[in-house]
């Protein structure tokens, strides 16, 4: 921490971007999640489904149900967002250098600590026949030939989360703005017959089958994987989106995002910065599905 810089700009800066941070991630509170991490991989522990037994006879031996028990593992990686401020062009962090700065690395961090969730789920095995270690995948074709979000694959998602018997809380879903765009023009959902979705109407999605929605937008990070060679999805792109149980993704946190500012003499400029370290991983196939849908 620099001698030169003042403070109470420290503090400020540091408790503006922490409390920002908290509502910054679209995905954060969406995983399992496990906090203070030590060393460079977490381990998440699976119980597989249990079978009771009829009892055959009095004082008879229990019978166990041998449920398998499985571990995944996580490496964790790390993330920083930095920027230096010339001593020239300020003589210190004030409120409005605090402020953008603030903004910029918490947004920097809050993306990233998004983008390795969406690549750990993107690193799955899919299949529109799953066996029972993989996740679904729903095809674009679900609901017309390369067709975009629809119903047909908001129903596909659903049934397969009621088969497994998923439960009903803390069902995701992450789709970027063209899947929105997609629904709205979905005639099945905006219908008045469709009264349980006419949040549609008001341009947002409230809960449908008990999916929570996540909007992922453009971003430099990857955002979600598409199929066009641009940065960024266009008309005619496949989107993948992901649908998934909270317990089904795990998310190993080793520093949770914290900030410092220090001063560089050698470039007359004060350094201030977000650390974080972080990592994702699948615990349960078949509680992840990823849908595909075409851009339109």
């Amino acid at each position: 921490m620099s001698q030169f810089l003042n403070n109470i700009a420290v503090t400020q800066f540091d408790t503006m971007t922490k409390h920002d941070y908290q509502g910054m991630g679209v995905l954060r509170g969406c995983f399992r999640q496990r906090n203070n991490v030590t060393g460079s991989k977490a381990t998440f522990n699976r119980m597989g489904k249990g079978e009771a037994s009829q009892r055959t006879a009095p004082s008879s031996d229990v019978i166990a149900m041998n449920v398998d028990h499985s571990k995944v593992e996580a490496t964790l990686t790390d993330w920083e967002a930095s920027e230096y401020t010339d001593i020239f062009k300020q003589k210190e962090v004030l409120p409005d250098e605090i402020s953008e700065l603030s903004d910029t690395i918490k947004k920097a961090i809050g993306r990233r600590r998004d983008q390795i969730c969406i690549d750990a789920m993107a690193a799955g095995t899919f299949s529109e026949t799953p066996a029972e270690t993989e996740g679904l995948l729903v095809a674009t074709s679900v609901g017309g030939a390369s067709s975009g979000m629809n119903l047909d694959k908001l129903q596909a998602i659903g049934e397969r989360f009621d088969d497994l018997e998923v439960p009903e809380e803390e069902r995701y879903v992450a789709m970027n703005a063209n899947g929105f765009k997609s629904l709205l023009s979905d005639t099945k959902l905006t219908s008045s017959d469709y009264t349980t979705v006419q949040a549609l109407m008001r341009g947002s999605i409230g809960s449908f089958y008990g999916l929570n929605f996540k909007k992922i937008g453009r971003r430099k990070e990857g955002g979600l994987p598409h199929g066009g060679a641009g940065t960024y999805p266009v008309a005619g792109d496949v989107v993948d989106a992901f649908a998934w149980h909270k317990a089904s993704v795990g998310e190993a946190i080793g520093i949770e995002m914290q900030t410092s500012v220090d001063w560089v003499p050698q470039k007359k400029s004060y350094l201030s910065s977000g650390d974080f370290k972080g990592s994702s991983v699948i615990i349960d196939n078949e509680g992840v599905i990823k849908v595909q849908y075409t851009m339109v």
